[in-house]
């Protein structure tokens, strides 16, 4: 597989598994969001620190960090555009160099590789660190970060870069026609992992190819029929062992973060299912994992003799409608999908008691959302007063009276407390990740359905296999289907391109369509609906320049999200982070804010905040 590093020796008998094939949930940038994706394999702790458990032991240098991670190291392929991205590393942020990093406690960006960038007009110019290098000591430059940047404008068929110069080693230049300075970063590459005497070559034939249709068949290639087995890395781990269950990193010495690490070896480890992660974790098999936990194993991890440390980060969650929904839409003739049913998930948005649901999902107490597709943060600083006075207030609370209304003038009747149309009930089928902790929200969201008269069934899906094939294949009608962040997409609200799922073409898992819809110009609630294209919408706000112009966009694009209701947004709380403090001393800074951070453990590692005891 990997030549001389595959090593048969690290896979005993309690890591054997029958392994599923499955797809990772796409959308997740390269920052790592931390949540359930982290899949688990159930191990036994023997109570020593030789690597069953936690091994932190950074006076002797061989302290040992233990992760978690859903991949398949299987059938282990390190490029980085292969189609199945289960089969590449986890925990990549430690293998790989990000380039900038993103805190959501901050709402800023702060560089790693990335030393600092200016747009100056159409000249975007970005400035690397010195002394950085790829793990067989090759110096790691701008012209790595350049290919990979024009790489991926062949690959995603991206156009927001008109040419890329690399005037010195450390110095990247790209020309903008029209682009808002606030999301350029966010089309940069997130780590440096494609490096430039490997994959140069496949950039030279996009270039050199004749035609679209030449391209196409290049892009199909790379990403299906090319497999790299060799390991390079660029981050303070270099990757010296593989086997079937486990990629091992062990320091390099020579990067220029390692002074701030002790942490001698990195164990990527790789598990099937969320329940053997919540049980490697209690049983202390690893040493870190995201907070999308059931809440029992929460309260043994806190609770319990491995002293856990619960670090916050700001999310939010969404109950979403597939395309497929009686509540979304229908197919014509064509097999095209018009929208319809407005009013229907109006009725929801207003059915659902938001105060009750927020109170459900975990502590610290999450924040009821205004329906606008941002954050409640975001909702005030850049909506005015008057246009949220004529944006349509769903409210905290349920309003039964308002979702009858809106059932019937919908053409439903309610016979023996059921809603029907055409003599048909309604039969919805609502689906959720099991296994994480806000478990108490799916049961209280389809309750509260049931009681108005919606028919509805719950379904739990295994964590792994609802976001690799419930959703992206709209196995649901509607469901529990997002955890937002306040990601690098360009402000500080939650990306518009991912919360109008169910909107906006394949920007998303739940619908690669693009409908168009129709609604009143902004803040005129009463003037006659016009139609409104919010891939259209969302692209000019990532191409603009002006701050009046951008401001306006995203006032339509959430006073659109607000009257058309594409999905109910839920409540923004904390998420967690959970640390195995037995082993490693995480030290939290004053403004405790500056560990909020989307890639927690890559950032908290080099910035030496968390050192093996």
């Amino acid at each position: 597989m990997v030549g001389s590093i595959y090593d048969r020796s690290m896979e005993p008998d309690r890591f054997e598994v029958d392994r599923r094939q499955l797809l990772k949930a796409t959308g997740v940038g390269a920052s790592g969001l931390l949540l359930a994706g982290c899949s688990a394999q159930q191990g036994q702790s023997n109570g020593s620190n030789n690597g069953s458990g936690g091994s932190g032991s950074g006076g002797s240098g061989s302290a040992v960090m233990k992760l978690p991670t859903d991949n398949n190291y299987n059938d282990l392929n390190l490029n980085p555009y292969n189609g199945n991205p289960e089969n590449g590393i986890g925990s990549g942020s430690l293998f790989y160099e990000p380039l900038i990093t993103y805190h959501e406690g901050l709402q800023k960006r702060v560089g790693m590789f990335v030393k600092d960038w200016n747009l100056d007009g159409k000249t975007f110019t970005i400035k690397f660190r010195n002394g950085y290098t790829w793990a067989d000591g090759t110096p790691l430059t701008s012209k790595d970060i350049r290919i990979q940047a024009e790489l991926e404008s062949f690959v995603f068929e991206r156009d927001t870069f008109n040419s890329y110069k690399t005037p010195d080693k450390h110095t990247l230049e790209l020309e903008v026609d029209s682009t808002n300075p606030k999301i350029v970063l966010s089309k940069l590459p997130g780590v440096a992992n494609v490096k430039a005497d490997i994959f140069e070559k496949y950039l030279k034939k996009f270039k050199n190819a004749k035609n679209d249709s030449a391209r196409s068949k290049l892009r199909t290639k790379l990403l299906q029929d090319v497999k790299i087995t060799e390991p390079y890395s660029s981050g303070p781990w270099k990757i010296t062992k593989i086997s079937s269950q486990r990629v091992v990193g062990k320091l390099r010495k020579d990067h220029p973060r390692a002074k701030n690490i002790n942490i001698d070896q990195i164990q990527s480890q790789s598990f099937s299912d969320q329940a053997s992660v919540a049980q490697a974790a209690i049983s202390g098999n690893i040493d870190e994992t995201g907070g999308q936990l059931p809440q029992t194993t929460i309260k043994q991890l806190t609770d319990g003799p491995w002293n856990w440390i619960k670090i916050p980060v700001p999310v939010g969650g969404m109950n979403a409608f597939s395309p497929e929904s009686t509540f979304f839409g229908v197919k014509d003739d064509k097999n095209e999908y018009k929208v319809g049913h407005r009013k229907e998930r109006q009725a929801i948005a207003h059915l659902l008691d938001l105060d009750k649901i927020s109170k459900l999902g975990g502590k610290p107490v999450g924040e009821p959302t205004w329906q606008t597709a941002m954050s409640p943060k975001a909702t005030s600083q850049y909506l005015t007063d008057e246009i949220r006075k004529n944006m349509i207030d769903y409210g905290r609370k349920a309003n039964e009276k308002k979702a009858t209304q809106l059932m019937k003038e919908a053409g439903y009747e309610k016979n023996n407390g059921t809603w029907a149309k055409g003599g048909q009930s309604v039969d919805l089928q609502y689906k959720y990740p099991s296994g994480w902790q806000e478990s108490k929200i799916w049961n209280a969201t389809t309750q509260m359905l049931n009681d108005f008269g919606i028919q509805t069934t719950k379904s739990g899906i295994e964590t792994t296999t609802f976001f690799s094939r419930t959703v992206p294949n709209q196995d649901f009608d509607t469901g529990f289907v997002g955890i937002w962040l306040a990601t690098p997409d360009g402000y500080p609200y939650y990306g518009f391109y991912n919360n109008l799922g169910s909107l906006t073409p394949a920007r998303t898992d739940y619908n690669n369509q693009t409908p168009k819809i129709k609604a009143p110009p902004l803040n005129k609630p009463n003037a006659s609906p016009k139609p409104f294209d919010f891939d259209e919408k969302t692209n000019k706000l990532g191409r603009t320049s002006d701050k009046a112009e951008a401001k306006r966009l995203i006032q339509e694009i959430a006073w659109a999200s607000n009257w058309w209701m594409p999905f109910v947004q839920i409540f923004q709380k904390q998420n967690y982070v959970f640390v195995n403090t037995s082993d490693f001393d995480l030290t939290v800074p004053k403004d405790s804010k500056k560990l909020q951070v989307g890639d927690f453990l890559g950032y908290v590692t080099r910035e030496g905040y968390l050192k093996a005891k």
